[in-house]
């Protein structure tokens, strides 16, 4: 898989220590397929709410939202959700984000030990 034109790779490529991004072959998979500074802009959002989608950047027609899976900061897997595009809007994938970055959360919880 792409990590570039997927949810879990960019969460991953967003999350990984170092400069993992940099220097990766990119390849354009379809229109939306971000590359360059536009991926550079994408990550750096991933960073900031935590979460990230993929918009028909690898498959025509496919939509995903991710969560990471995280101890002490650290990336241990990803949560994501795949849906056709038709079904999963844009203004749907934050409020499902915030579910999976919770469930996410409680999986981390209990890679740490806790009772949840």
């Amino acid at each position: 898989m792409p990590a570039h034109a997927t949810a879990t790779g960019k969460l991953y490529l967003a999350f990984a220590p170092g400069e993992l991004a940099r220097g990766a072959p990119q390849r354009r998979f379809t229109a939306r397929t971000q590359l360059g500074r536009a991926l550079e802009r994408e990550l750096a959002r991933v960073r900031r709410r935590g979460w990230a989608e993929n918009r028909e950047e690898w498959v025509p027609g496919l939509a995903v939202v991710a969560a990471p899976v995280r101890t002490a900061r650290r990336l241990h897997g990803v949560v994501a959700l795949a849906a056709p595009a038709v079904r999963l809007q844009r203004t749907e994938r934050p409020r499902l984000a915030a579910r999976m970055l919770e469930a996410a959360a409680r999986i981390g919880a209990r890679l740490e030990g806790a009772d949840t």
